[in-house]
């Protein structure tokens, strides 16, 4: 594991569900929610060291989605959010995320990991905002 980042147990949902609800507010996940996203096998939840983000992937084969990452405002900016996703996708040969095309700030980020635009959904989110859909193709994948 990357700099203490560690999976998530099930003894882990209320903590998941405080850093949920302090980093994305009234879009958090519910207790349910949490103890769904854990009892998935497909899917991946880590928590970063000392509790202060989280990053849930789904895997099918070799590619992986990252569904929903969150790094608590004050820890941000410090490179939380790169480690989660370098250790929950080191074994991906493709990376897919979905960002709100007016969140200007993940665009920049994830474009300097390395992701790139493939395709849009127009006015996904509720707020009306399209989703833009980046993909990291492993160097090593040929793609």
């Amino acid at each position: 594991m990357h700099d203490n980042i560690r999976p998530a147990q099930a003894d882990d949902i209320a903590l998941l569900c405080d850093l949920d609800r302090l980093i994305f507010g009234a879009n958090a996940y519910n207790e349910e929610q949490w103890v769904t996203e854990l009892g998935n096998s497909a899917r991946q939840i880590f928590l970063a060291a000392q509790n202060r983000g989280f990053i849930t992937v789904q895997s099918s084969g070799d590619d992986h989605e990252i569904i929903k990452i969150g790094v608590l405002p004050e820890y941000r900016r410090q490179g939380i959010a790169r480690k989660l996703i370098q250790q929950s996708t080191d074994a991906a040969k493709r990376c897919l995320i979905d960002v709100a095309a007016d969140n200007r700030a993940a665009l920049q980020f994830y474009q300097a990991l390395g992701f790139r635009e493939i395709a849009r959904r127009r006015k996904y989110y509720a707020n009306g905002s399209d989703a833009v859909i980046m993909e990291k193709a492993a160097p090593h994948s040929g793609a």
